[in-house]
């Protein structure tokens, strides 16, 4: 999960960027720093919707492997294990991390029919397998698309410290609209100041 930091640049930087697209017209200093603080906007955007998109995707793959775990082994047990459709008729059928769940019950429904020990040991390799995979396709994308909007945020952060206290000077301090961009920095602290 992205940190608030992320978040609050991303937002901050985006009203930054409106209220300097409306007033480049009128101020030649404003006007030159715009595309700046455009710039860093597009990029901290970019970057967040590129995490979003990966995380997304993990979710998604993770969901897909234990999924097909259970659609391939659920009716092996049922017609395997005595008494394992009254049991899994009281489970979810899919979703989240009741896949999970019910993919453990599945395993180990059938380890507990001592029959089935080669059908038990080939499950437990494939359950292995499928959350293994799972992990590792979760961690390594998403981890690098959030070093990829960290580094965006710092970057727009620099952009925005000093597009504020540029504004600040072109607006004063008694505006309205710079005390709104004051009172939302982080720990209600004026650091531009």
């Amino acid at each position: 999960m992205p940190a608030r930091f992320h978040q609050w640049v991303r937002r901050e930087i985006n009203r930054l960027a409106k209220v300097f697209s409306e007033r480049a017209t009128d101020d030649p200093a404003i006007a030159a720093v715009y595309p700046m603080v455009a710039h860093a906007a597009d990029e901290i955007n970019a970057a967040w919707a590129s995490y979003r998109r990966v995380r997304a995707r993990a979710r998604e793959k993770s969901e897909c492997a234990l999924a097909r775990f259970v659609e391939r082994y659920r009716p092996v047990v049922i017609l395997l294990v005595p008494g394992a459709v009254n049991e899994l008729e009281a489970l979810p059928p899919r979703g989240g991390s009741d896949l999970a769940m019910i993919a453990e019950h599945l395993l180990a429904l059938v380890e507990t029919e001592p029959s089935e020990s080669r059908l038990a040991y080939a499950m437990r390799l494939e359950l292995a397998a499928a959350q293994e995979g799972a992990t590792a396709g979760k961690s390594s994308p998403e981890e690098c698309a959030r070093f990829v909007l960290s580094d965006a945020a710092q970057r727009a952060s620099i952009v925005l410290t000093h597009a504020l206290e540029l504004y600040r000077g072109t607006v004063s301090e008694e505006s309205a609209l710079y005390a709104e961009f004051a009172a939302d920095l982080p720990n209600n602290a004026d650091v531009v100041k």
